[in-house]
């Protein structure tokens, strides 16, 4: 329902609220261009066999480019846990030849648990 705040004639707003309803109709959406993602498509883009393969390959490339966007992800990941690792192990390491004390190591530890949580809760999420 459309109105007007501006106008103080309640016949004014009655009548514009009338033209409006009236106004309204449903008309298709006419697509115009060329579709670019796969849910731009519809049962009619699947009825002959050239529009049927040139859906099939739009939909084909989305999903190589998800699937791409998942394995950059997964590796992401996967290095940021073994430099986490790495470091860990560092840290272990100078800790047993008694080159940082146990105080800097529980400082440098308590550090990398806030970085973890605070910062990159994706990492904590997926350790």
């Amino acid at each position: 329902m459309y109105t007007f705040a501006c106008v103080q004639k309640p016949s004014y707003i009655l009548m514009c609220q009338f033209m409006c309803y009236s106004a309204m109709e449903v008309t298709p959406v006419k697509q115009t261009g060329r579709k670019r993602y796969a849910g731009d498509l519809n049962e009619s883009d699947f009825i002959s066999p050239r529009r049927r393969a040139q859906s099939l390959k739009l939909v084909q490339s989305a999903l190589m480019v998800a699937k791409r966007r998942v394995k950059t992800l997964r590796q992401t990941v996967s290095r940021a846990r073994k430099r986490i690792r790495d470091l860990e192990s560092l840290l272990k390491h100078l800790e047993d030849k008694k080159l940082v004390t146990a105080d800097v190591a529980a400082l440098i530890k308590v550090k990398r648990d806030t970085f973890v949580s605070g910062n990159c809760h994706c990492l904590n999420r997926s350790l």
